[in-house]
Parts: C-alpha cells; structure tokens; sequence
C-alpha cells in the first residue's frame, strides 16, 4: 500500500490502472482556462518480472523516456531517495501534444516492485509548483499490504 501527503486544494484520483501500474494522480483543480496544462503528480507502482538492479531499472526508465516526448530533453539525472529507499531521479523536458513540459520523475525498487512518482507540469509553470511536488515526493510512504484470502 502506499501512502502520499498532498495539499487541500489538490485533487486525487485513484487509477489502480494495471496495464500502466498508474495507482494515483494528483492535480490542482482546472481553472477557468481549459486551455491550461494542469500541473500533476502521479505515482506508479510496476511489478517486475524478476529482480533487477536499480543502475538497470534507471537504463530503462530513461530510455522510455524518449518514447512518450517529442523532443526529449534530459536536464539532470541523480542518486535520491524515496520513501527512504535508494532510488534515482531525472528530470527532463519535451512537447506532449501542444505543451512544453517540464518532468521530475523518481523511482525506486524494492521487492520485484519498481515505485515510479512523477510530477509534472508546463514548462513555464514548473518552478511555481516544484516544492509542492517535492514535499508530495518526501512524504511517499511504502507499507505492507495485508494480505486478503482469496474468495
């Protein structure tokens, strides 16, 4: 189970998607622009297929990367932490549909599970709401599920 802290004045969605392991979203409510990018920070949760090493697990995400941005831009990539688990950061910018967009995205592995948060916005907007995200990233909380019998 996992567990984020996020501001009053942001909306949350739970997806529990599992084609995209997508589990929730976070997003500032729409203003009266509907043309506006909505900053937004979702979390994942992917199951690996067997273990991997966290070096690997980063090969891998920064090379998706390049798939769902046109014009891929990679800014800075790092060792961090989340949920207090080693983990690695990237952030970088590209065009999803018309809007230049500004990406942070942290993951993690742990237990044949890779743990993905990524905060989002337009590029523009992206500072305005960077220590909002990050204080969404901290406050990550991985916890054992209790295990339900199967009916």
């Amino acid at each position: 189970m996992l567990r984020m802290k996020y501001p009053k004045n942001w909306k949350s969605q739970n997806i529990e998607d599992r084609f995209t392991g997508d589990v929730a979203k976070f997003f500032l409510p729409q203003n009266n622009d509907s043309n506006s990018f909505k900053p937004e920070v979702s979390v994942e949760m992917e199951d690996l297929k067997k273990p991997i090493s966290l070096p690997d697990y980063t090969n891998l995400k920064v090379n998706q990367i390049t798939r769902y941005l046109k014009n891929p831009r990679r800014n800075e990539s790092h060792p961090a932490k989340l949920a207090n688990l080693p983990a690695h950061e990237v952030i970088y910018t590209g065009k999803q549909e018309q809007y230049n967009v500004k990406r942070m995205a942290v993951w993690a592995v742990k237990d044949n599970k890779a743990y993905i948060v990524t905060y989002t916005a337009e590029e523009s907007q992206y500072d305005a709401f960077l220590e909002t995200a990050q204080a969404m990233i901290n406050s990550l909380e991985i916890r054992k599920s209790a295990s339900t019998p199967s009916k």
